[in-house]
């Protein structure tokens, strides 16, 4: 958890108010104090409370400002996602294309036969689609009470940046570590070709299952069609590869002998080192993942779903490990936008989180995955 130093709770909520002032400006910023002490936080509470304009375009700011700043308040952020692509511009679809090798030709000296040199070679390209599949919108409910609370102390205001903090971008965080670990099982199960046997992990064969996974990455930098679901030729460098250990694997294996078998520094290792706690789901993970896909289903995003039988259930339980390009993930953000509505009947303010993404793979990227076994 985010512990403050050299700073107070106050100082922190005085910066979140005037932060909240700025960017709103304009009357509002004429009509509120420079807050420099709890006087002030008192008179700039009784602004935003008196009016629901003024209400509206705090609660909307004040969400904005976490999403875009004050992000160290997160309780809670998806591990994963640092192998987003980013932000998708106008449009809905990212084209994925592969061009494939060239054949080659044989060579004459002759003039006689200098063959055709104007002749159309096409290259051998395959192309994939990936449209935003995910629209969600978060939905929570303040008060007036909580809202003039937050202004009767300087805690308060820490309290309720914190309180929606954690009921949106947390929901939203959670939900988007489900859903890329949605997207590598897929993957998983769409190309059984792609994971290897190891010997169940302990101590004393942890130095074997190292060599193991060794030989498979040492393989993936030479051009190979058996490490992808596409099964076209391509390569993965070391230095795009992505180490990954579900949570009970890194508690046997040991990193640094790990960096040490990859030929990589500590810090280089740990850069392309990534932990899971399970390439399966939990049963509150599996809930989740459920509602989520079934209100994809009923927009029309995807289909449709069916979730894991019981035999991919055990498969994805059984592995330990994987090693994948860092050009596997298709994760963009399409938007990301947050609104305040103030319901004047009953004194709530209605605080929406919209999140909408494409989440898939590369089919042309390689992922391979170790499955320990009792043989």
């Amino acid at each position: 958890m985010y512990k403050p130093t050299n700073t107070t709770i106050s100082n922190d909520s005085y910066a979140i108010l005037n932060a909240i002032r700025n960017s709103i400006g304009g009357e509002f910023r004429a009509n509120t104090p420079l807050v420099q002490n709890a006087d002030d936080v008192k008179a700039y509470g009784l602004y935003v409370t008196g009016g629901g304009d003024a209400r509206n375009s705090f609660m909307s700011t004040l969400i904005n400002r976490i999403a875009k700043v004050l992000c160290l308040v997160r309780s809670y952020e998806n591990p994963l996602k640092r192998y987003k692509k980013g932000i998708l511009g106008p449009g809905e679809t990212v084209e994925n294309v592969w061009v494939g090798l060239v054949t080659p030709e044989g060579w004459t000296q002759s003039p006689a036969n200098p063959g055709d040199v104007y002749r159309v070679n096409n290259p051998d390209s395959q192309v994939t689609f990936h449209p935003v599949n995910s629209k969600l919108v978060y939905e929570i409910t303040t008060n007036d009470t909580e809202l003039s609370l937050a202004f009767t102390s300087e805690q308060g205001v820490y309290d309720l940046v914190a309180k929606i903090v954690q009921r949106l971008t947390d929901s939203s965080e959670w939900d988007e570590y489900i859903m890329m670990k949605y997207v590598i099982a897929r993957a998983l199960l769409a190309n059984p070709s792609a994971v290897k046997n190891v010997a169940t992990l302990n101590a004393a064969n942890s130095d074997s299952i190292i060599s193991d996974m060794k030989a498979v990455s040492n393989n993936m930098r030479f051009m190979a069609t058996d490490y992808n679901v596409a099964e076209v030729p391509t390569h993965s460098p070391i230095d795009r590869q992505i180490f990954f250990l579900t949570a009970s694997a890194s508690a046997v294996i040991d990193v640094a002998s790990l960096a040490k078998a990859y030929n990589l520094s500590y810090v280089d290792f740990i850069g392309q080192q990534q932990m899971v706690n399970s390439f399966a789901f939990t049963e509150a993970e599996q809930e989740r993942l459920n509602a989520i896909m079934e209100e994809t289903v009923a927009q029309g995003l995807i289909p449709n779903y069916t979730p894991f039988t019981e035999q991919e259930v055990a498969t994805l339980q059984s592995i330990i490990g994987a090693t994948i390009d860092e050009d596997f993930f298709m994760i963009f953000d399409k938007l990301y936008q947050v609104n305040a509505v103030f319901d004047a009947k009953h004194l709530n303010t209605n605080n929406f989180l919209h999140n909408w993404k494409i989440y898939s793979y590369n089919p042309f990227a390689n992922s391979v995955f170790f499955k320990a076994t009792n043989g």
